[in-house]
């Protein structure tokens, strides 16, 4: 027989979802004229902590004395520096089942030689790359392999850091001298008038934003964080797809998806980013409202509650 839904079950319903709360661990929160906490706090029911917080007692792990399976839903935040807590937490997740997103992943899965091994085994366009400790490769070979120029990048930089553009041979031997002892990722030069980021989130693409130098002459990256312009922009299916194919074969639940264009058309992947920055402005102007994304987060959380 049918069960008949009264107004009272469905008054009970709302106050037993409006109950459970949500945990978000190790959430940063930003101020951009209003609080993330405050502002994810005025739509859900929500506590916020960071690695430290967290009790281990036994099987058991607990927040405030309250063990973690009491909530309905568990945010993730930033992990790098927190690998120990973060499997921990992850696993305990999975045999509670309980549901949670990950903004970021554990360190062994969030590096650029296991990210161009898997995009290169699934035949999705990693920029050329050679990855290898400097005192084991030398300038012929690279040059054979990449041509010249060829960029050069630390294997743990972020927002451009520790990238070079080697544009002759003989300042790519002295930068093999010079970090004899380095493990360095050198790939080849892409010539473009800027790269591109596209945000996802399960999958789903929320976004893509255009990156460019402000000024080719003088700085071939196009990292904002460098001076760099950014604005939103929309991207052929082509380059969505491949960049779809690879977030997803990553497995993480949200990425940024760094492509490039050769001037002959070809997409390339330069890296996938497993906790991209979203709230995105170009000077003054709000190229990307975070609340936008805080929105879909909150969507996504009240779905599962």
């Amino acid at each position: 027989m049918r069960k008949i839904i009264t107004f009272l079950d469905f008054l009970n319903e709302s106050k037993k979802s409006a109950g459970k709360k949500v945990l978000f661990i190790s959430f940063t929160d930003e101020t951009r004229g209003v609080s993330y906490h405050d502002y994810l706090k005025s739509k859900l029911n929500a506590d916020f902590c960071i690695w430290q917080d967290l009790v281990f007692d036994g099987d058991e792990i607990k927040f405030d004395d309250k063990p973690l399976r009491d909530y309905g839903f568990i945010f993730i935040g930033v992990v790098s520096k927190y690998p120990d807590y973060f499997v921990s937490v992850e696993e305990y997740i999975k045999v509670n089942k309980i549901p949670s997103f990950k903004y970021g992943c554990s360190p062994e899965r969030n590096n650029k030689i296991y990210q161009n091994r898997i995009l290169s085994t699934n035949n999705l366009s990693p920029v050329p790359a050679i990855i290898s400790k400097c005192s084991e490769v030398n300038t012929d070979d690279l040059v054979k392999e990449l041509g010249l120029p060829v960029v050069a990048k630390i294997t743990d930089g972020s927002q451009g850091k520790g990238v070079t553009l080697q544009k002759t041979k003989t300042s790519l031997e002295n930068y093999l001298k010079k970090n004899s002892k380095e493990t360095i990722i050198f790939q080849k030069f892409i010539e473009n008038e800027g790269d591109y980021r596209l945000f996802f989130i399960n999958g789903k693409l929320l976004y893509t934003i255009e990156r460019k130098s402000s000024d080719k002459k003088k700085e071939f990256r196009n990292n904002y964080s460098l001076g760099g312009s950014v604005k939103r922009v929309d991207l052929p299916k082509e380059a969505i797809d491949l960049a779809r194919k690879a977030s997803n074969k990553m497995g993480f639940d949200v990425s940024g998806v760094d492509l490039i264009k050769s001037p002959e058309g070809e997409w390339f992947i330069l890296e996938i980013n497993s906790a991209p920055q979203f709230g995105t402005k170009n000077g003054k102007e709000v190229v990307v409202d975070y609340k936008m994304v805080l929105d879909y987060f909150i969507d996504l959380i009240k779905e599962k509650l």
